[in-house]
């Protein structure tokens, strides 16, 4: 065809370019996230991080009490040791 451009472009979405490579034996394209995605998972990422640090805490004072305890646990015992002695 002279003198006209005459070219037509066919777009496909991604499922659907996938549909057509795996009729052919291809490998599907990946899908990039979208950008609700990607926040869904930073919130997601965050919130685990919020969790983790709040259970560190947790377990820090957790220890804490346990060595306080302890340490009241060991100063009686010397004391009880003492008497005996």
């Amino acid at each position: 065809m002279e003198g006209g451009d005459d070219t037509q472009q066919l777009s496909l979405s991604i499922a659907e370019t996938n549909k057509l490579r795996a009729s052919l034996g291809l490998k599907p394209l990946k899908e990039a996230p979208s950008q609700d995605e990607q926040m869904r998972k930073r919130d997601e990422e965050r919130r685990k991080q919020e969790d983790k640090e709040e259970r560190a805490e947790a377990f820090k004072a957790k220890l804490a009490e346990c060595v306080a305890g302890l340490a009241l646990l060991c100063a009686a015992c010397s004391r009880m040791h003492a008497h005996m002695l």
